[in-house]
């Protein structure tokens, strides 16, 4: 029953996507990943996707725990759809946005 849940839920995704409505996708990095983020940002921008850029935006050492947590509460709280989370392993930031109750982050090489 839960499987049919799931791919019920993909079909609306599906859906919205033909209507013209395109998802939210809310997107954070620590700062060796601000280079690959903005290239991703201007694909997604340039498919119409509204993208919510939470940072860093900066090439400076950061705490990247802020930005893992700031785009997990996005999705948790569907002000966004998606969630995009890049850093130079990907293996701290996963774990920062699985502390936030709800997410389920993995690593895409």
């Amino acid at each position: 029953m839960k499987r049919i849940k799931k791919i019920s839920k993909l079909s609306n995704y599906k859906n919205i996507i033909n209507k013209g409505v395109k998802m939210k996708i809310a997107i954070g990095n620590d700062r060796k990943g601000l280079d690959y983020k903005n290239k991703i940002v201007t694909y997604l921008k340039k498919n119409n996707y509204e993208v919510v850029d939470v940072g860093t935006n900066e090439n400076v050492p950061c705490d990247y725990p802020i930005y893992a947590e700031k785009v997990a509460n996005l999705v948790v709280s569907k002000k966004c759809d998606r969630g995009i989370l890049i850093c130079s392993s990907g293996i701290g930031i996963s774990i920062a946005a699985n502390k936030v109750k709800g997410i389920r982050c993995g690593i895409r090489l």
